[in-house]
């Protein structure tokens, strides 16, 4: 990955698109290949169902050979709960070596934080004439030549996790939206990648799917 440090900063217009497009994104509904790696060896891994609601909500199930679920994982603004069919146990505030927080927005495509506002440069146009950055809280952001976002930094973490490296690739469009249909989040304690099949944006989701039994 390029060091985003030492790319030109993007113009003032595509920030303002990312802006727009984090602002107008609000929901996903989506089918896709899910593997989950951890430093330990163990790994999630099949045909998941994935449903966020931003900002902050998260369901994702992971299915086994036979189309049974076995593996739940939801994050509800709060906290992170990992419910394992196999095990037949539900782990509650799971101690996921990443913060799960940014996971909704991540898995939609978007960065976690708000995309800062650029000020005027040398760029001319819309598109860049080749790969620039744009930053957000505490995010830095490659955006490609096609004018989308290819790489996500965040050298620093929360409760001192390692830092993260988010890509997306395969964009498509859905919705009025380009969409990247493939995404990996890592770091050094673990490995999420997504590849989605089918994706539906902006529908009408129920807070009741982020919630676990009691």
């Amino acid at each position: 990955m390029p060091q985003l440090k030492q790319l030109s900063p993007c113009n003032a217009a595509l920030a303002a698109s990312l802006q727009k497009r984090s602002h107008e994104l609000k929901t996903l509904k989506g089918t896709a290949f899910v593997r989950i790696n951890f430093k330990d060896g163990k790994e999630i891994a099949g045909r998941g169902m994935i449903v966020v609601k931003r900002p902050d909500k998260l369901r994702l199930e992971v299915m086994g050979p036979f189309n049974q679920i076995t593996a739940v994982i939801i994050y509800d603004s709060r906290s992170l709960s990992f419910l394992s069919l196999q095990e037949n146990r539900l782990y509650r505030d799971y101690p996921f070596p990443m913060e799960a927080s940014r996971f909704p927005n991540y898995l939609a495509g978007l960065p976690a934080g708000e995309v800062k506002s650029q000020d005027a440069n040398h760029e001319t146009g819309f598109l860049p004439s080749g790969p620039c950055s744009v930053n957000s809280e505490d995010e830095q952001i490659m955006i490609n030549r096609a004018g989308n976002m290819k790489e996500i930094y965040i050298s620093e973490t929360k409760d001192e996790l390692h830092p993260i490296d988010v890509s997306m690739d395969s964009y498509k469009e859905v919705d009025g939206f380009m969409f990247p249909f493939e995404i990996s989040i890592s770091n050094k304690e673990a490995h999420i990648f997504i590849r989605y099949t089918n994706v539906e944006l902006n529908q009408q989701i129920s807070d009741g799917l982020f919630s676990l039994p009691q």
